[in-house]
């Protein structure tokens, strides 16, 4: 086994608390001392003595790379940062072990007996034979194969914790200076550290096949931290003109625990989390805030690469945003939050919460709050500015009243949006939203004897707009599923829906496609058509149907002001609905027309028109082949026809 650390210490405050090296000072083995002038960000660096003697009068040029030496006169100093063993952690640093392979120098190691440190001052290849007999004394040498390892004294002299921790996490993360971290490495990052760039682009670029974790724990707890110890106070301040880029390269996966980014500059792009090729993110408890001097800033969360098979996941996290105008710009990667908020000024009137930059990008929000977001302000942005690009799923969410899905028009057919049991009471929201049309989910259109979400009758309401084109290019509307347990026979599968029209819809226009198990052999989906024959044929009209639809809807009122599209009902005409289709009062009675009217039939009321709904249904037989095993049937609800509204009833009714 290899003698590679799996753990690193970082911590601003602790660091600053190590003694600073010193003029003509007496230095024993084992002294762990700090630059005296101070150097510039990134390069604070610990060094310890493996020679005793008196320190020279001016300070020595050190050298910062990692396990380099620096030599006075007489004093002898070796680089050391961030080291478990210094920082008092015994436990992740290892013991001599046979068959070590190739050995660095600057490596640290235990004898077996866990009561002393050793470091590597000779490289070489170590632990080709039995465990060396160790001399012990401060400052002494024992030989290993063709390494030369120099005792730095008793474990229990470095017990005490942050004995020589890094000041930034630069160095453990930049790959750079041969800081490179290790696989499955573990860097540890006080609660009372604070990293504060103040100009230029701060870059922490890890790279090459490494999975690493930063995670904040209790800086006064003895080390290593138990699970009991995490923190979440761990601060990177951007200030000025700076900038933070988290980059990662190809096959890298980096988890962060308890970290905040607070910026407070005055340049736009602040946060940028880049993951390249195929690597992930994944921050946990960490916290991204703006203040309000970083006009139109925001978190770029991707690298902005046409290519990025790359993911960044955040749990429970909190986004603090201070001006409107601040956003979430996804860039180019799969992005997923779980269980995270949004606090501050978020997107008002007109603005958006998450917006694009350039790249196509798939996001998940999974049982998130957004109960920040203010009335008109919009969770994905559209309409143009900076939209998205890609699939968007917003599930099991806190969705305010009066909160936009979407901003604007969505110009796009590159974007998709789905709402899926979201709301801000307990009925669900199951929306999807995408350049064809948007489908949201009505309480007062329901069909009698219809869906209801476990409490609440509902409808699927879509309005499909300009874009569409008959079968070539339609809205596909979210799947219905119903579980079948009969096999070997005909199963009927019905669709019930109303149409704002003056006819019963065609199957060109509205139509609804299945699939479900028909091979015993496999579990390939078999597929039933409810549309034309193809694109070149003649469409026909669905089956007219008399479903009651009126049951939630508001009851028809003497001289009242109607919008266009609003819905009423009447007593004389049970079952039916009215939308209307020109807008104006009401009559100070109810006309006669009403009474007599069938579906797609038009009532003049006072100065307003409104058209009964067009009730119709689907019947469709899956019996080429029949279901041929158990289990759920799925219903495609296509929309072929431009600029209709339409209300389903998302219940398949299989006979």
């Amino acid at each position: 086994m290899a003698y590679i650390e799996s753990a690193l210490y970082v911590d601003s405050a602790q660091y600053s608390l190590v003694a600073q090296w010193a003029a003509t000072h007496a230095y024993s083995v084992g002294n762990i001392v700090r630059q005296l002038a101070a150097p510039t960000a990134g390069n604070e660096r610990c060094f310890i003595c493996l020679v005793a003697g008196t320190s020279v009068a001016a300070e020595p040029a050190w050298v910062l790379t990692r396990g380099a030496a620096t030599n006075e006169t007489t004093v002898h100093w070796m680089e050391c940062t961030g080291l478990p063993a210094l920082n008092g952690d015994s436990a992740n640093t290892r013991a001599w072990a046979p068959n070590a392979g190739a050995i660095a120098i600057g490596w640290i190691i235990k004898n077996g007996a866990g009561t002393s440190y050793f470091i590597c001052t000779t490289a070489g290849t170590g632990g080709t034979g039995a465990e060396p007999t160790w001399n012990t004394t401060a400052g002494a040498t024992t030989t290993d194969g063709s390494v030369t390892w120099t005792c730095l004294g008793a474990t229990s002299v470095f017990s005490g914790a942050w004995k020589s921790p890094h000041a930034t996490l630069r160095p453990p993360l930049n790959g750079s200076a041969n800081w490179l971290p290790n696989t499955g490495m573990n860097v540890f990052v006080g609660d009372d550290h604070v990293e504060a760039p103040s100009s230029g682009a701060i870059q922490y670029q890890i790279i090459g096949l490494t999975t690493v974790s930063v995670i904040c724990i209790d800086h006064t707890v003895a080390l290593p931290a138990g699970s009991t110890n995490l923190k979440t106070t761990a601060l990177i301040s951007i200030t000025g003109t700076a900038s933070v880029n988290f980059l990662l390269t190809a096959n890298v996966f980096v988890y962060i625990y308890g970290l905040q980014f607070v910026a407070s500059g005055t340049i736009t792009n602040h946060i940028v989390l880049a993951a390249g090729g195929t690597s992930r993110y994944l921050f946990e408890q960490c916290l991204f805030s703006y203040t309000a001097t970083t006009t139109n800033a925001f978190t770029q969360l991707g690298d902005n690469s046409a290519v990025s098979l790359s993911q960044i996941e955040y749990k429970n996290c909190t986004f603090n945003l201070a001006a409107v105008s601040q956003s979430l710009r996804i860039s180019g990667p799969n992005v997923r939050m779980e269980n995270c908020s949004f606090t501050g000024t978020l997107a008002g009137s007109g603005n958006q919460l998450f917006s694009g930059l350039n790249q196509p990008s798939n996001l998940v929000l999974e049982g998130c709050d957004f109960s920040n977001v203010p009335s008109g302000g919009s969770i994905v942005g559209g309409g143009g500015t900076n939209e998205m690009f890609g699939n968007v799923l917003i599930k099991d969410c806190l969705i305010p009243s009066g909160v936009n899905i979407h901003r604007g028009v969505i110009n796009s057919p590159c974007l998709s949006i789905d709402v899926n049991r979201s709301d801000s009471a307990n009925n669900y929201r199951n929306e999807r939203h995408n350049y064809y049309g948007d489908e949201t989910t009505s309480s007062s259109v329901v069909r009698t004897g219809g869906a209801i979400d476990g409490v609440t009758p509902v409808s699927h309401q879509v309005a499909t707009n300009g874009n569409v084109d008959n079968i070539r290019d339609m809205f596909y509307a979210v799947p219905y599923t119903i579980w079948n347990a009969v096999t070997g026979g005909n199963r009927n599968v019905t669709i019930y829906g109303i149409a704002n029209d003056s006819r019963v819809p065609n199957n060109d226009e509205v139509w609804f496609d299945y699939e479900y198990l028909g091979s015993a052999t496999s579990p390939k989906g078999s597929y039933t058509r409810g549309s034309k024959a193809n694109v070149l044929a003649a469409g026909s009209a669905l089956t007219a149907d008399t479903s009651a639809w009126d049951s939630q809807v508001t009851a028809r009122v003497n001289s009242h002001v109607y919008a266009l599209g609003d819905v009423i009902k009447t007593v004389s005409n049970a079952g039916r609905i009215f939308f209307c289709t020109t807008a104006g009062t009401t009559a100070p009675s109810e006309p006669g027309g009403y009474a007599s009217a069938v579906d797609g039939g038009s009532v003049t009321d006072g100065t307003a028109t409104f058209r009964a709904g067009c009730r119709f249904l689907q019947t469709l037989t899956l019996s080429s082949p029949q279901p041929q095993q158990a289990g759920y049937m799925y219903c495609y609800p296509r929309f072929g026809r431009a600029s209709m509204m339409y209300y389903l009833d998302p219940m398949i009714n299989l006979s």
